[in-house]
């Protein structure tokens, strides 16, 4: 939100590591996501289960992430109690269903996209979604993604790639 005025997202804050500076330019790498602590505080409620999640999970370039997510349990259809807490049983299937997914698709992904489907929420809609099977959920908020062990960057290919990428047009 810092950097564009239109965003869908504005309670992300998008952490960036420089990792080479020439002439002008900065040249950075992906170092972490957080949210704002108020997105957070808006769902939550009394009488529900928060779920806690943290994953520590490898991408397919090689980065050592840990994910922290945060999910809250909803009301059954038709349900009339008042509360909706989960049993013990389904909070463990829930965040073992989390961590599989979480892994196997980052396996599959580069940083560069792993970090794109956290800012886009594809990942927490793919999740929830899950989730759902075993126990109504109202909002899956992946709260955190911190860089625990970088990939070995090659700063000179950095640089080409994105002057081609200029060349290009692609980038401004």
């Amino acid at each position: 939100a810092d950097i564009q005025e239109q965003t869908l997202f504005p309670y992300k804050k998008v952490r960036m590591q420089v990792e080479e500076v020439k002439g002008s330019s900065l040249y950075t790498s992906f170092y972490g996501i957080n949210i704002i602590k108020e997105k957070l505080y808006q769902y939550l409620r009394k009488r529900m289960s928060l779920i806690d999640v943290v994953a520590d999970i490898r991408t397919q370039d090689g980065y050592i992430l840990r994910v922290l997510i945060t999910t809250f349990t909803a009301k059954k259809p038709n349900q009339a109690k008042i509360n909706n807490y989960a049993k013990h049983s389904q909070i463990r299937a829930i965040r073992k269903a989390f961590i599989k997914d979480l892994t196997k698709k980052a396996e599959k992904q580069t940083i560069g996209d792993f970090a794109q489907n956290v800012i886009n929420e594809d990942l927490s809609n793919k999740l929830l979604e899950k989730g759902k099977r075993i126990y109504p959920l109202s909002h899956v908020l992946i709260r955190k993604v911190k860089v625990l062990k970088k990939a070995k960057v090659d700063v000179n290919k950095l640089v080409s790639d994105t002057n081609a990428k200029r060349d290009d047009g692609n980038v401004g």
